[in-house]
């Protein structure tokens, strides 16, 4: 015989209890009682917490129900109430009390017969009766035609009812002008609304007059009128805010004051395109568009991008489709305009390098025919002309400049193509030695005579580079910490010296040619330096002395070839065949890490 079992069962779910403390006893579910005995479960059972909190869900949904049943019950009644306590409504229901009094009662029916009862004795078949099918219908002839009467119309008193929410208050205007008061009631809903915003607070709100199409049309009309006016004010020829004057306009070309002339001239339309846009650039190009459009001569956002792009390598049917959108110039414009900047170009290029050789060739020869002159006749003193245009002296920089043109589809006869150039830019030169007062400083003194304790800083040139040094190092903490920053005031913005004017100056750079040659090769780099030498330094033609040097920079790859092409020409007879005239130097960071290099090796 089997022994019996000792598990505790749920008695819905026949689950196994494993721990004594998952589960109750339906002895404790005394308000449940209901549900229990639906579910054919009896006392002194065990249910599992799965199962007791299904019951406890269920009980709380019909509580749920009840309570939502009451609310909907209470909700109604309020809402009979408030329709019962109407006029109307009490008025209709004595009518209809009135009408159930004056009519006949109907009279109480005969009384039924009492229905057989069925036993199991056979009746015979007279007493039995032919029963009507329910489905039996009369006939379209024999039927009763109902009628029915006009339907009764409710009489309503007007001045028991109460006025609408869009009726709480009637506008009557009235003017009164040249001794004659007119009078007129304002039925229009937005007319209402702005008679009360003026009565309330002065004021009408445009808000409020644009929900009329009539008063909307006609505000947009004013806007578009003032917006046609400030467009004709820009185009006028006396506003040159996107025309072309010069060239120097191209290069001068400002957004912050374009903006700051387009928000004093067009207001509405400026606001309106930068409610659209967003940014200022876009505005700014919108406006240049819509101009352009206007009047071709507003073009000078679009000669920008037209040069840009075109430098960048922008085909002709390129250009054309961004002239048809409005967006640059045509490409004939395009072309017209760098021949012109072109021409432009190579007239500084006269005007500052050009004529420094010139007027320092012109000086020397001017003054050996003076003293052969001086030789001839004898003289003992003689005068020589100075003139009165003196160029400023002039250095020339130089890098290459490296480009590589991937075609989009790579084939046999489409290939990546490299293209090696070296540009050549000049710099005037801002401080001169001329500019010294001190006779100690230009006087020429020999290099080999000098003592050597002169190529070391002295003391007061330490002293002056420490605190040169202290004062860009705090302009940099100031810079970035913040705690520092309420003290920038108080700092001086540039080291005092005695050339301030001078170097607040701005310097003057031109690009002066682009040269078809690569630094990498020697030869290439022979090439570059005998454009250098013929373009900026000056020197006898027919003897080939040089008469000035001149400071050729660059990085210091530039500077090294530089240096190893002039010494591959050392054994050429001539001055300017051996590049004598060029002074080697490197430029910019190179120039202050070779400075700071000396500081920390001394």
């Amino acid at each position: 015989m089997a022994a019996p079992s000792n598990k505790m069962m749920c008695a819905l779910c026949f689950c196994e209890i494993l721990n004594k403390k998952s589960y109750r006893k339906t002895d404790t579910l005394k308000d449940q009682t209901v549900t229990l005995l639906t579910l054919g479960i009896s006392d002194s059972q065990i249910l599992c917490y799965s199962c007791v909190n299904k019951l406890n869900k269920l009980k709380k949904l019909d509580y749920d129900i009840l309570t939502k049943v009451e609310k909907l019950k209470c909700e109604r009644n309020e809402l009979y109430t408030q329709l019962s306590s109407l006029p109307g409504a009490k008025k209709i229901s004595a009518e209809v009390s009135k009408g159930r009094n004056n009519c006949e009662h109907t009279p109480k029916s005969l009384e039924k017969r009492k229905r057989n009862v069925l036993t199991p004795t056979p009746k015979s078949a007279r007493s039995i009766k032919k029963q009507i099918p329910q489905n039996r219908e009369t006939p379209q002839s024999r039927r009763r035609l109902i009628t029915f009467g006009e339907p009764l119309k409710q009489q309503v008193d007007k001045s028991t009812q109460t006025v609408m929410t869009d009726q709480d208050f009637e506008v009557k205007v009235t003017v009164k002008y040249k001794g004659i008061e007119r009078s007129r009631k304002v039925q229009d809903d937005v007319w209402k609304a702005v008679v009360k915003q003026i009565l309330n607070n002065n004021s009408a709100s445009m808000k409020t007059l644009a929900k009329n199409v009539k008063c909307r049309d006609q505000m947009l009309d004013v806007v578009k009128r003032k917006i046609q006016g400030e467009a004709s004010e820009i185009c006028k020829q006396r506003n040159a805010i996107f025309k072309v004057c010069d060239n120097k306009d191209l290069k001068n070309f400002d957004v912050r004051k374009c903006t700051e002339s387009l928000e004093e001239t067009a207001p509405y339309l400026y606001q309106v395109l930068s409610s659209v846009a967003g940014k200022k650039a876009h505005t700014i190009t919108a406006f240049s568009t819509l101009m352009y459009g206007r009047n071709m001569k507003n073009s000078i956002l679009q000669y920008i991008t037209g040069l840009t792009v075109d430098s960048c390598g922008i085909t002709k049917e390129g250009l054309q489709v961004l002239h048809d959108l409005g967006v640059t110039v045509s490409p004939r414009s395009i072309l017209r305009k760098k021949n012109e900047l072109v021409l432009e170009q190579e007239e500084k290029i006269k005007q500052t390098v050009t004529a420094y050789v010139q007027q320092r060739e012109k000086a020397v020869v001017t003054e050996a025919e003076l003293h052969a002159e001086v030789r001839q006749h004898d003289e003992a003193t003689c005068t020589i002309p100075v003139d009165e245009n003196v160029y400023p002296p002039i250095e020339m920089l130089g890098d290459n400049l490296d480009i590589t043109i991937t075609p989009s589809k790579i084939t046999s006869d489409a290939q990546r193509k490299s293209l090696h150039w070296f540009l050549v830019m000049m710099k005037q030169k801002k401080i001169t030695v001329e500019d010294f007062n001190s006779m100690q400083v230009r006087e020429q003194r020999d290099i080999m005579t000098l003592p050597k304790e002169n190529w070391l800083a002295n003391h007061h040139q330490t002293g002056s580079l420490i605190d040169n040094m202290v004062h860009s190092i705090i302009h940099v903490l100031v810079k970035y910490i913040e705690f520092l920053k309420p003290l920038k005031c108080d700092i001086p913005l540039y080291i005092p010296h005695e050339f301030i004017e001078k170097t607040q100056t701005k310097s003057v750079f031109l690009n002066c040619e682009l040269i078809e040659a690569s630094e990498n090769s020697a030869s290439g780099m022979i090439s570059i330096m005998e454009r250098v030498h013929d373009l900026a330094v000056p020197h006898t033609r027919q003897e080939n002395k040089v008469i000035e040097r001149i400071v050729f920079g660059g990085d210091v790859l530039t500077n090294e070839r530089a240096f190893t092409a002039q010494q591959n020409m050392q054994l050429n007879k001539s001055e300017v065949d051996r590049f004598a005239g060029i002074i080697h130097r490197p430029e910019g960071l190179h120039r202050q890490m070779n400075f700071l290099l000396v500081i920390d090796t001394y």
